[in-house]
C-alpha cells in the first residue's frame, strides 16, 4: 500500500490551476521536460513490434468522407466519447496497478516518494488529463463486416467508405502536427507490461533531466507533473479485450497544459455535448498518402454504384488518382 504525502491540497488541485501557478520560465521547463519524456516513450514504442502495418484503413460515414476530401482535414475526437465510455476508466486503473508495483519494488526512498505523488495526482485528475487526448481511428483491415457495420444502422441504405492510406506517408503528414500513430492494446497482460514499460522509459528519462537541472526541489513537482501528463496522454491506446477484433491503430494527439483552446471544437449530437479537433493534410497531403477507397455494402446495388460513382467525381475534382472499389461484403445494418 502506497502511503498518502502531503495535505493533499497539491494532489487535489486541478491541471489549470497547478499550470496558472508556474511562472513564465516553469511552463517553460514544464513544456520542455513534458515533451522529452514523450519523445522517449514514442521513441521506444516505435521501435516495439508489431510495425505499423503498409497500409491503414480509416472507416467513415458518407458525410465523413465528404469532408475529409473536401476540407483536406480529418476529425480527431476526443478519447472520453469513444464507443466504450469505461476504455479511460479501465486503463487509468491499469495504470495505478502498475504504479502501485513499481512503488514496491522500489529501493529508493526518492523514488517511491515520487511514485506517490503521482499516483496521488493520478486519481485526482488522471481521467481530466486523459481526456486531453484526441484521436482517428485506423485498422488494417479491409472489407471488414466488424467495421461497416458501424457506419449503418436501422434502415440505412449504406455502410458508409472506407480511406485507404499509405502509412509511411501517413505518418510523415501527422508527424509534423504532433499526431503519432501506435497499435492499441487488448489483452489484460499486455496492459499491465505497456503501463510498467511507459513508467520505466518516463522515469529514466526524469532522472536524465533532473541531473542537467539546476531548480533543485521544484523540479521533482514539475518533473512528475510531467511524467503524469505524458503517462496520461497514451491511456487512449489501451481497450477492452472484447473489441480485439477491431486490430485498431489510433493516431493520438495530446491538447497540452497551454495550448489554445480554439483548436478544440464543441458539437452536438442526438444526446451528447462531443469535443472534436481538426487535424490538417495540407493541399497536396491526400494526394500524396491516399491509396485507394472502398464504397461500403449498400442494401441494393444501386446504391453501391451511386457511391462509387460519386467518389470517383470527388477524387478526380481533388486530383487524387486511386481506384476506387466496392465491397465485398454483405450489407448488415447496425443497431
Amino acid at each position: 500500500m502506497i502511503k498518502r504525502i502531503g495535505s493533499g491540497v497539491v494532489g487535489t488541485r486541478t491541471a489549470e490551476d497547478w499550470y496558472a501557478s508556474l511562472t513564465t520560465s516553469e511552463k517553460g521547463t514544464f513544456s520542455n521536460v513534458r515533451s522529452q519524456i514523450y519523445a522517449r516513450i514514442i521513441d521506444e514504442l516505435n521501435g516495439k513490434p508489431p510495425p505499423v502495418p503498409d497500409e491503414v484503413v480509416h472507416y467513415t460515414t458518407i458525410g465523413g468522407f465528404c469532408g475529409i476530401l473536401n476540407s483536406n482535414q480529418m476529425f480527431f475526437s476526443n478519447a472520453s466519447t469513444m464507443k466504450d465510455a469505461s476504455e479511460l476508466r479501465h486503463a487509468q486503473k491499469v495504470a495505478k496497478i502498475a504504479i502501485e508495483e513499481a512503488y514496491s519494488k522500489s529501493p529508493r526512498l526518492r523514488e517511491r516518494k515520487f511514485l506517490a505523488y503521482t499516483l496521488q495526482r493520478l486519481e485526482h485528475v488522471g481521467q481530466q488529463e486523459a481526456t486531453r487526448s484526441y484521436v482517428a481511428c485506423f485498422t488494417a483491415k479491409t472489407d471488414a463486416v466488424s467495421h461497416w457495420s458501424q457506419y449503418s444502422r436501422a434502415g440505412s441504405i449504406s455502410s458508409g467508405m472506407a480511406i485507404h492510406f499509405n502509412t509511411k506517408k501517413l505518418k510523415k503528414i501527422l508527424s509534423g502536427q504532433g499526431v503519432n500513430i501506435f497499435r492499441c492494446i487488448y489483452a489484460q497482460k499486455e496492459h499491465m507490461e505497456y503501463l510498467t514499460m511507459l513508467l520505466t522509459y518516463g522515469l529514466s528519462e526524469f532522472y536524465r533531466l533532473g541531473k542537467l537541472s539546476d531548480m533543485g526541489p521544484r523540479f521533482f513537482e514539475i518533473g512528475q507533473e510531467s511524467l503524469l501528463y505524458a503517462l496520461a496522454s497514451f491511456l487512449a491506446l489501451i481497450k477492452n479485450s472484447s473489441y480485439s477484433a477491431d486490430a485498431e491503430w489510433r493516431a493520438l494527439y495530446y491538447h497540452t497544459l497551454g495550448s489554445d483552446p480554439k483548436h478544440i471544437e464543441v458539437f452536438a449530437t442526438e444526446e451528447l455535448l462531443k469535443r472534436r479537433t481538426n487535424i490538417a493534410f495540407g493541399a497536396s497531403g491526400l494526394r500524396e498518402c491516399i491509396t485507394g477507397i472502398t464504397v461500403g455494402p449498400c442494401n441494393d446495388r444501386q446504391y453501391s454504384l451511386i457511391n462509387r460513382q460519386g467518389a470517383e467525381a470527388l477524387l478526380k475534382r481533388k486530383g487524387i488518382d486511386v481506384a476506387v472499389k466496392e465491397s465485398m461484403s454483405d450489407y448488415r445494418p447496425g443497431i
